[in-house]
């Protein structure tokens, strides 16, 4: 009769088939990654999606001065616990873009935030293709960087550009703000090279007629009309955005409030309203 226990029964196979035991190794090590693998994914997903919460609601309270840096933070954050993630690179060169156009106090620091906008919407349109946004924001960091530098300095971008901003109304009709690039383009590229006026007021009644809350598409509209002096248009388009009741959003409204109410004072003071 064998008394011998069934660990010392395996231990002689072990011993002299030396590779059963390296492959019985191998399997629990690989077991063991997996999981360990599986639970750092979860753990990344997780902490990824955390960051990038903070930063939404940081880029939706902007109004505080150092909140879109912090947002932008955040947003890096996000893409470093999770790099394959697409989705968060559009949403930095948004906050540059708002901080070049508004908060930038020389023409050297807005360069700079439309240079690194720049970079974060070139990895945007390349890992989130599908994304109305990711090609939004792209094009308006290009077409602001044009404004800047000078149409006629950037001119060989125009057509691009004006791609980008058709991209993202292919994928989402309904996206007022690329609606608006494309009123934009139309706006500010001579007729030589396509521009045309027509077109530009069009994009912009379409975009009221998907939104008429967006108080940003009323400030659009008034400054085009006051460069093109029709002031008393421009005027009635101020005075919509005093009259909206229920805005998009809460950030930009206040401000088109206030930026409204500057443009029809300077508008009287200058005499073009009766």
């Amino acid at each position: 009769m064998n008394s011998s226990s069934p660990q010392q029964k395996l231990i002689p196979g072990i011993i002299r088939y030396p590779q059963m035991h390296l492959l019985l190794l191998s399997c629990c090590l690989l077991f063991s990654v997996s999981v360990t693998g599986a639970e750092a994914d979860l753990s990344s997903r997780f902490h990824s999606r955390y960051y990038e919460n903070i930063a939404d609601e940081m880029y939706l309270s902007r109004e505080f001065p150092s909140n879109l840096e912090s947002a932008i933070e955040y947003y890096k954050r996000a893409i470093e616990v999770e790099p394959g993630r697409p989705g968060i690179h559009w949403k930095i060169t948004r906050c540059y873009w708002v901080l070049a156009t508004k908060r930038s106090g020389s023409q050297t620091e807005r360069l700079q935030y439309l240079k690194e906008g720049i970079r974060f919407g070139k990895v945007a349109i390349e890992t989130d293709s599908t994304n109305s946004n990711a090609f939004l924001w792209h094009a308006l960091i290009h077409a602001d960087n044009a404004l800047v530098k000078g149409v006629m300095n950037t001119i060989y971008m125009r057509t691009q550009i004006r791609e980008w901003f058709e991209k993202a109304v292919k994928l989402d009709p309904k996206n007022v703000n690329a609606l608006l690039g494309l009123a934009g383009w139309y706006y500010h590229i001579p007729t030589l090279f396509g521009g045309n006026k027509e077109k530009t007021y069009r994009f912009i009644q379409q975009a009221e007629a998907i939104d008429p809350n967006y108080s940003a598409i009323y400030i659009q509209k008034a400054q085009y009309l006051i460069r093109d002096k029709r002031y008393q248009e421009a005027a009635a388009t101020l005075q919509r955005v005093l009259a909206i009741k229920s805005p998009t959003l809460r950030n930009d409204d206040a401000e088109d409030k206030a930026t409204s109410r500057q443009l029809l004072k300077k508008l009287k003071a200058e005499g073009h309203l009766l």
